[in-house]
């Protein structure tokens, strides 16, 4: 959401770490109060990660968390970059 300071936060280390890895993936970032069923999406997303707030971050097709959860796993050497 963009009024949410830990979705901005979680954009801007993305984006580095996409850079400092050289990761040519795209880096797809949805903003789901865009989308008229935004409602709907947030509930789904919470079903399949147990995670019910913003920003509620997938790599690989796996979620990782939110914004703490990334900022974790970027101090421990982001390892879950490895394909």
């Amino acid at each position: 959401k963009s009024t949410c300071h830990f979705c901005k936060e979680a954009i801007n280390e993305l984006q580095l770490l996409f850079n400092n890895y050289n990761i040519t993936d795209n880096l797809n970032i949805v903003n789901i109060e865009d989308l008229s069923n935004s409602d709907e999406i947030q509930n789904y997303l919470s079903c399949i990660s147990e995670i019910n707030t913003v920003p509620n971050i997938f790599i690989n097709k796996r979620s990782i968390g939110g914004c703490s959860d990334l900022l974790n796993l970027k101090e421990n050497g982001a390892k879950w970059l490895n394909r």
